[in-house]
């Protein structure tokens, strides 16, 4: 049934968590290749959290949602339309952050 592999050291992002039986917490991969566990009983842990500490910045970055929308614009609300969908895996380079107050 496994459709991709995660290699060990491999860092994911997660959209949903739900606890199962046993303790085991099922992790929904937010660019949609499906579902993992983070134990298996009997044999221990299958990957820990990892929490991001940086902040945003201008820099290399992989699209972790299928269908990313790209817009003309600085922020979504002024946008006259999507100009392109960019591909769960693309790696984009950001040349500039702004945070947008909302």
């Amino acid at each position: 049934r496994m459709r991709a592999r995660l290699e060990p050291g491999d860092i994911f992002c997660v959209s949903e968590e739900r606890l199962g039986p046993g303790g085991v917490t099922y992790l929904q991969l937010a660019d949609g290749r499906g579902w993992l566990f983070d134990r298996k009983p009997g044999f221990g842990p299958m990957c820990r959290r990892y929490a991001v500490t940086e902040g945003d910045a201008p820099g290399d970055y992989v699209v972790i949602h299928e269908g990313t929308a790209v817009t003309p614009t600085e922020s979504l609300e002024h946008a006259e339309g999507i100009v392109a969908k960019l591909a769960a895996g693309a790696v984009v380079q950001v040349t500039q952050v702004l945070d947008v107050a909302r």
